[in-house]
């Protein structure tokens, strides 16, 4: 009757404590990863409250000027046809 009162004896795996450090840091880069996202947008967002054409560059996109510069052109054109997978 004793055992079914008593505490087991429990010792931790050996490559848990290794694990547990390896997911604190994927989760930690995560969060890097996301803030600096984050950060990104909200300056992109400022930006464009200051001046939305200055994120368009010398395009003129907004001020109806067009590009003088000819387009090049595609050296490989994939076929519509083709079946393959490589590119």
């Amino acid at each position: 009757m004793g055992m079914l009162f008593k505490k087991p004896k429990y010792t931790p795996p050996p490559g848990l404590e290794d694990s547990r450090q390896a997911v604190a840091e994927r989760e930690a880069s995560a969060d890097a990863a996301r803030k600096k996202e984050l950060q990104r947008i909200a300056a992109r967002n400022a930006a464009m409250r200051r001046d939305p054409r200055s994120l368009l560059g010398s395009s003129g996109l907004l001020s109806g000027i067009q590009d003088t510069e000819t387009a090049t052109e595609q050296m490989y054109v994939r076929s519509p046809t083709d079946k393959s997978t490589r590119y």
